[in-house]
């Protein structure tokens, strides 16, 4: 292994961790805020996308693979759906958090804080599938469904 290799390893090793630490922080101090949940699932994606440029596809695939990327993706979809049906349901909109305050007592606030993380699972899971399909030509053996 050359001297460069080594230098690229130890600095992924150690910015790889702080990179993530940084998502969740983005994740639970953006989520008041518009784009919060994005940015947060687009810092964790590049995390991870790092950490497959280093280490390669058996130890990337080891910590996250399609189907639980593509679960995460579900999830994060659900979870954005969950306020908006709940407000249809109660026939006070689409996205109207007040719908919630029939099981939450401040139904404002963790509406926003529910659909931000919605939308940061999503992001981070499918700027992960797409990266991964890219960078392994569509060559897998895993099933996604």
């Amino acid at each position: 292994m050359s001297r460069n290799n080594i230098i690229i390893e130890f600095a992924t090793k150690l910015l790889s961790p702080l990179i993530i630490l940084f998502a969740f922080y983005v994740q639970i101090n953006g989520g008041d805020e518009p784009g919060g949940g994005f940015q947060a699932g687009a810092v964790m994606s590049a995390a991870i996308v790092i950490l497959h440029l280093l280490k390669g596809n058996d130890i990337t695939f080891k910590l996250v693979n399609y189907r639980f990327l593509f679960n995460l993706a579900v999830l994060g979809i659900a979870m954005y759906m969950f306020p908006g049906i709940f407000g249809l349901v109660r026939n006070m909109g689409f996205l109207n958090y007040n719908a919630l305050d029939v099981i939450l007592t401040d139904a404002q606030h963790y509406g926003i804080v529910i659909v931000e993380w919605g939308v940061g699972f999503t992001v981070f899971s499918s700027l992960t599938l797409i990266y991964f399909r890219v960078a392994t030509r569509g060559e897998t053996n895993i099933d996604v469904y």
